[in-house]
């Protein structure tokens, strides 16, 4: 568990998203699913919202660093546990729980 919570606060648990596609990920109805390219994903989506960011020719994401920083890609085991978890909620239909326990804390 103490190497989970180290992976956190680095780059590996890290990358840059658009606003309705960090929501769409903070809420567990968009993730990547590995495939046989390293750091390739392919782009999963639930609910009609995210099927219109969805670009018919955008179906995978290949992550890389183009800074020439040398900064990690995002982990494969952390994205590979975000996808679990979301295709356990949107199977189970409880898709729009985590959107109601977050909306709880915002209130107070």
């Amino acid at each position: 568990m103490q190497q989970l919570g180290d992976m956190l606060d680095s780059p590996i648990n890290g990358m840059a998203l658009d606003v309705a596609w960090h929501s769409g990920f903070h809420e567990l109805k968009k993730y990547f699913e590995p495939t046989s390219q390293p750091h390739a994903y392919k782009i999963v989506g639930h609910g009609p919202s995210v099927q219109f960011y969805m670009k018919p020719d955008r179906t995978t994401v290949t992550f890389e660093d183009k800074s020439g920083g040398n900064i990690a890609p995002p982990d494969s085991r952390l994205l590979a546990l975000h996808a679990a978890l979301a295709k356990i909620l949107n199977a189970s239909g409880a898709g729009e729980y985590p959107n109601i326990l977050s909306d709880s804390f915002r209130e107070e």
